[in-house]
């Protein structure tokens, strides 16, 4: 472990989540630098940060070496890419010219840019990871991590200039690390429930329990679940039930037992997350930019390409760009939208 201690690591994107990350590395002995956005409310002495992470991951304070604009002091061995897909694109550009000739780069939760990612990285620097935990910014210096959980850690070749095993034990003072074999399907089931969820909550304004438990919610879910089932059919991609628990398969289908499960699930995803509040309608509400065109929009892309049609998502789709765009307000009414209304069968 000592060993791993000596490893050059920078992290760009000083969000909640790269901050957790950051700051637990630093915290525990590893050499870190991090690049982030600085503004007033962050506390800098002598090029570090001041971080303070409480909640599920206990409570540190550390102060975490910070560079601007992605200008690491060293090059690097792990570069971490906790950034939004809108900033994929220059950041990729740096983290490479930062690395060293061995080096790797990790991308959190940009499996929805996986093309660009694989067109600007070689396959044998490229590892994904995805977070089952959550944490919020509560000031400049105060992250709240509000929801524990694994992280879990692929790639997309076999032939890696780092074991998966490296990678895992560094990440494995922030919480347990699991490795994903085939990481697209262990990411297809994690992201057709987390992004239908989450575009739905951006569309009407509701937590998870209170447009689930609406008729039109319920129709709208179901569709949009349908679609995404006929989508990885056609790509020929395997389909894991979410957690082992949420059946895609069965709750898509139309039968009796598919009746009587999705009653089941509706309870409860309305029981487990009925207080969930969509990340996009929180970004939406403080006018900050969101990943619209990774999401819904990459489900109908997927859909046009493999000529399968998906009109419940191109609905959802519009409504978030227009609302995106300030054309159309957030309220539970664009549920009963005629682009929803007027679709047929």
């Amino acid at each position: 472990m000592e060993k791993l201690k000596n490893l050059k690591i920078g992290v760009i994107g000083g969000g909640a989540i790269g901050g957790v990350m950051g700051t637990l590395l630093s915290y525990n002995g590893y050499d870190v630098e991090i690049s982030k956005r600085i503004d007033s409310e962050f506390v800098i002495i002598d090029n570090s940060v001041l971080m303070e992470i409480t909640g599920q991951f206990g409570e540190v304070s550390c102060l975490v070496p910070h560079v601007a604009d992605n200008e690491f002091t060293t090059k690097k061995d792990i570069i971490f890419l906790c950034i939004s897909a809108y900033n994929l694109s220059w950041c990729m550009e740096k983290a490479l010219k930062q690395l060293k000739p061995n080096g790797v780069i990790v991308a959190l939760q940009q499996v929805m840019s996986l093309d660009e990612l694989m067109s600007k990285i070689p396959t044998n620097k490229l590892f994904l990871l995805y977070n089952d935990w959550n944490a919020v910014r509560l000031t400049g210096k105060d992250i709240f991590v509000y929801d524990s959980g694994d992280m879990h850690l692929g790639a997309v070749s076999n032939k890696l200039d780092m074991p998966l095993s490296t990678i895992q034990k560094v990440l494995s003072c922030i919480t347990d690390v699991q490795i994903e074999n085939d990481f697209l399907t262990f990411f297809s089931s994690r992201f057709i429930l987390d992004n239908t969820l989450l575009c739905m909550g951006a569309v009407c304004g509701l937590n998870v329990g209170k447009f689930l438990s609406l008729k039109q919610g319920k129709n709208i879910f179901i569709h949009l679940i349908q679609e995404n089932v006929k989508i990885l059919h056609k790509a020929k991609m395997e389909i894991e039930p979410f957690n082992g628990v949420f059946d895609y398969e069965l709750f898509a289908k139309n039968s009796i037992p598919a009746l009587i499960y999705r009653s089941r699930m509706f309870r409860r995803l309305i029981m487990q997350n009925g207080q969930v509040v969509s990340r996009m309608l929180r970004r939406f509400e403080n006018n900050k930019k969101t990943e619209v065109d990774y999401l819904m929009a990459k489900v109908c892309a997927w859909g046009k390409k493999l000529k399968i049609k998906t009109p419940y998502s191109d609905a959802t789709n519009e409504i978030l760009q227009q609302i995106a765009a300030k054309e159309r307000t957030i309220c539970v009414e664009n549920f009963e939208d005629e682009l929803y209304t007027n679709i047929k069968g």
